[in-house]
């Protein structure tokens, strides 16, 4: 069974499901473009983010010199703005958005690992198969979406000041989102083989 080249595209669909569960899906950075040269250096030197993953939403900064702080108060004070902002997002409900996402990724993990065991049953193997990739795609889908309109979102929900999400902001993703492309591939390569092989079957069943 592990010798089957599907065996591995499916395992392979599980093994980065559960890395995209914790990784980072998207992230948001201000360009200030206009601001003056000394800001831009700082934000260049800061690197902020706000990173949005399946599990969670995280504000990210590295520490400048400039900024007048000891590092250990910079730290803290990084720390208490990521408590603030998952006390809010639990206190609107937004937590409930994450948790369903998290429990998602994990239960499709889960799924694409059954996959696996399913060999004595290539139909069914097949149908869960094709279904995981089609779900695999709108979920592709819905987060390259909601990464658009999240930052308004946001505002509307007074996790960020309004003014701040109309800022210049730079969308980018983060490998978790490539990763479900590949996912995708992963297990449309696996259902491909394991539709040759029922075929294979087939004819030799044929043959006898």
């Amino acid at each position: 069974m592990l010798q089957r080249r599907q065996t591995l595209f499916f395992l392979g669909a599980a093994i980065l499901m559960l890395l995209v569960a914790f990784a980072p899906l998207a992230y948001y950075s201000p360009s200030f473009k206009d601001a003056p040269s000394d800001i831009k250096r700082q934000l260049k030197e800061g690197h902020p983010e706000i990173i949005i993953k399946a599990s969670d939403l995280d504000f990210h900064m590295n520490y400048v010199k400039d900024i007048h702080a000891t590092k250990k108060k910079y730290e803290e004070g990084l720390k208490k703005a990521n408590d603030s902002m998952d006390t809010e997002v639990d206190k609107r409900g937004i937590g409930v958005l994450f948790d369903l996402g998290l429990i998602g990724c994990l239960i499709m993990a889960v799924c694409m690992g059954i996959l696996v065991f399913l060999y004595k049953n290539r139909k069914a193997q097949i149908r869960l198969g094709i279904a995981l990739f089609l779900t695999t795609l709108a979920v592709t889908t819905g987060v390259f979406i909601a990464s658009q309109v999240a930052l308004r979102v946001f505002a509307e929900l007074d996790l960020i000041p309004m003014r701040v999400a109309e800022l210049d902001w730079e969308i980018g993703y983060g490998y978790g989102f490539f990763l479900l492309p590949v996912i995708a591939i992963f297990l449309l390569l696996g259902v491909i083989f394991v539709r040759r092989d029922d075929n294979l079957v087939k004819s030799l069943d044929r043959l006898r």
